[in-house]
């Protein structure tokens, strides 16, 4: 499966992709193993329960959620990964689902938030600053939302029109 190209938009923020075999299935790690259309089946590695399951193809694609890693996370909210660390353990944000059985974060292996922790993520980070992605931003940048910007006279660039596509 070949990745989507980045594409910049006017602001110069680009959307970032997420993780390209690893979701959230009933909040639960999974890495899709294979995938048949023709037999409506998907193979997942079931990382929280370290067992493979079975699930049908258009249950798997309504049901899934997408996984992003922290560094990512904190590309789309616009902090560096030290900063992202720093604020897990501090306690300001949930840290993410690791790979390991059980879900938790291990040296080495990778760990995930689901699309509903980034959006819990940038509200706890806004509280109280006003220079925080809206809503609406952060969903162009996840792909899920198609924003247009004009620049107006003085250099500044404001949304006139957003159509959602989630």
């Amino acid at each position: 499966m070949a990745r989507p190209r980045r594409e910049r938009d006017v602001r110069g923020s680009e959307w970032i992709a997420p993780a390209a075999k690893i979701f959230f299935v009933n909040n639960q790690l999974v890495r899709v193993l294979k995938q048949s259309r023709s037999a409506g089946t998907v193979k997942l590695w079931n990382m929280t329960l370290d067992r493979e399951q079975f699930m049908l193809y258009d249950d798997f694609h309504k049901h899934r959620k997408r996984a992003y890693p922290p560094v990512v996370v904190g590309r789309l909210l616009g902090k560096g990964p030290a900063q992202m660390y720093r604020y897990i353990n501090a306690g300001l944000i949930k840290p993410p689902l690791g790979e390991v059985p059980g879900g938790e974060r291990h040296w080495g292996k990778k760990s995930y938030y689901s699309e509903e922790d980034v959006f819990e993520i940038r509200e706890a980070l806004a509280n109280g600053r006003r220079k925080m992605l809206t809503e609406r931003d952060l969903r162009g940048k996840m792909g899920d939302a198609i924003v247009l910007y004009t620049k107006t006279s003085d250099g500044r660039f404001i949304p006139v029109w957003a159509e959602n596509t989630y």
